[in-house]
């Protein structure tokens, strides 16, 4: 108890020093919302997540597919939303992936809400 204490002491005096600030789920050691997280839900910002190597074909295959084509360097585009049961938590999310032209690497990145 006694060193989580001083570990507590020392990051609260370490916050107020400069520009540096501890943020735990959008909010700062005083309970205020953290610099640079939008006022959304909760001071939480979206992030984007992205997939690569069997997460990414997953998401390639039960995706409702809206776009696909192949570049000038021959790697597959496709451009979907996820509605496979595996990767439950990112139902609904679309993404945009690719594959190299082997097939061998794989890549998706959500989009982010406007």
């Amino acid at each position: 108890m006694r060193k989580l204490l001083i570990v507590l002491l020392l990051v609260t005096g370490a916050a107020d020093a400069g520009d540096f600030e501890l943020c735990i789920n959008g909010v700062n050691l005083q309970g205020r919302p953290c610099a640079g997280f939008g006022s959304g839900t909760g001071g939480m910002r979206n992030q984007q997540i992205v997939a690569v190597g069997y997460d990414a074909m997953e998401i390639i295959q039960h995706s409702e597919r809206m776009a696909s084509g192949i570049d000038g360097a021959g790697r597959s585009h496709f451009v979907g939303s996820y509605r496979g049961n595996r990767l439950t938590k990112l139902r609904g999310k679309t993404f945009s992936c690719q594959a190299s032209l082997d097939a061998r690497q794989f890549r998706c990145v959500s989009w982010l809400p406007d």
